[in-house]
């Protein structure tokens, strides 16, 4: 989870509430806001995609989406 938070945090407070990590429609799914579509990449891709094996789903980022 943490391989996951970092990366899109670095370490900042308060962050990882703009960037839920839910469960959904049988996926793990990082929701970032549209301003922060620039931490993608395939590292991350592959740290959500990884946290979904070890649960047993699919995972994935999804831009531009907001909680709640």
């Amino acid at each position: 989870l943490l391989r996951v938070a970092f990366p899109i945090s670095a370490g900042m407070d308060g962050a990882l509430t703009r960037a839920p990590l839910l469960v959904e429609d049988g996926r793990v799914t990082l929701r970032l806001p549209q301003d922060w579509a620039a931490l993608t990449s395939d590292r991350l891709l592959n740290r959500v995609r990884g946290l979904g094996r070890v649960v047993g789903l699919d995972g994935r980022i999804e831009i531009g989406s907001t909680a709640g």
